[in-house]
């Protein structure tokens, strides 16, 4: 029994020394071991540790991403949301005060140009306008038979006129086709010339209010092209132009206001509605087209790695120089040094790399 409890520490402390010798032996290289080609990078740490490694010759294989060049319709957008308003919005008013006699629209409703919206009560211009229709009248006779001056005549005319400019006075009309909005009195109540009876907007032409922040204002020019989507119609896109540009920042927001005229023939677009709009500041038809990330600065020019594949997994790279047309965000236009259906790096980590003509790359194809 105690012989096989030594037995049994000496089994341990050989184990334990075996791992250590095999540990200080691997840390100090003296046992290699073949990296597993199919890792995969999954951080910028461990591209940073690859770029170190393949710099120090050290024959590890850089794993870079790659896309294929592009040929379609190139088209950047500076994308913000606003909100649609109407592009003529009103205050209706009565000129006189008195008491409404009649409210002839509800909120909300439709009206034509010249449409009696609401009057006040008439009764007292009215009476005042038979009186001066007689009196014109009677100096009319009067006139004829000598009786009265043309002076007379010519100022009960000039009365008569008068009054009925005042019942005028007592009507509101729709100052264009558009719709009601507010309607902020009731009938048989007593209002004034200040007093805003109703609230109303044309629907021929809306427009969408948009705030631009200070760093993108100097890419914002009136006439310039706008794609405006409502989420109440999700398979449309209504399209415009920058109409007004206001001169001066809101000092809360620090946003320029921007007004995207928009027509409204099919009368869509109601005010109140949130809207998602694309500005589009360039676009190009049958353009190459690659990643922006995939793009190297240099002193002079700017240059990309295309790749020539070897088989599915491998490449090699060629340094070649492009003339881009346009740099987005994302995306950037390409007039000439590669050619659709090339290959080249897309990774912005892997142009870190000292790559140079006819270096090897393991690959990973994206879109």
């Amino acid at each position: 029994m105690k012989f096989l409890k030594k037995f049994k520490f000496l089994f341990i402390f050989i184990i334990i020394t075996a791992g250590a010798v095999l540990a200080y032996l691997y840390y100090n290289g003296d046992i290699t071991m073949k990296k597993n080609k199919d890792a995969k990078p999954v951080s910028g740490i461990e591209r940073e540790k690859e770029k170190q490694n393949f710099e120090d010759n050290n024959g590890y294989m850089p794993v870079v991403f790659v896309t294929s060049v592009k040929r379609e319709d190139f088209k950047n957008v500076l994308s913000y949301y606003g909100i649609i308003k109407g592009f003529r919005e009103s205050k209706l008013r009565f000129a006189v005060q008195g008491s409404i006699g009649k409210i002839h629209f509800n909120e909300g409703q439709k009206v034509d140009k010249n449409a009696i919206i609401a009057v006040l009560d008439q009764e007292e211009i009215k009476t005042k306008i038979e009186y001066a229709e007689l009196e014109y009248k009677n100096n009319e006779k009067l006139f004829s038979m000598g009786a009265v001056s043309k002076e007379t005549l010519e100022k009960s005319k000039l009365e008569l006129r008068l009054t009925r400019l005042d019942l005028e006075k007592t009507i509101i009309k729709a100052p264009c086709k558009g719709i009601i909005n507010t309607i902020n009195f009731e009938e048989r109540e007593f209002v004034t010339p200040q007093d805003e009876i109703a609230g109303f907007f044309d629907i021929n032409e809306v427009f969408c209010e948009i705030g631009i922040p200070e760093n993108d204002i100097s890419k914002i020019r009136i006439g310039q092209e706008v794609e405006v989507f409502i989420d109440a119609y999700p398979s449309r896109c209504f399209t415009a132009k920058i109409g007004r540009i206001l001169p001066r920042m809101e000092n809360e927001t620090r946003m320029q206001i921007v007004k995207i005229k928009l027509p409204n023939n099919e009368e869509l677009l109601k005010p109140g509605m949130f809207a998602r709009t694309h500005i589009i500041t360039y676009q190009k038809k049958n353009a190459l087209v690659i990643p922006t990330a995939a793009l190297k600065k240099t002193d002079q020019t700017w240059q990309v790695y295309t790749v020539t594949l070897q088989d599915s997994k491998k490449g090699i790279v060629t340094l070649s120089k492009v003339s881009p047309g346009f740099l987005g965000y994302t995306w950037a236009q390409i007039n000439s040094g590669v050619k659709e259906g090339e290959y080249i790096i897309s990774d912005a980590i892997a142009l870190k790399y000292s790559l140079t003509d006819n270096s090897p790359v393991e690959i990973i194809l994206s879109e």
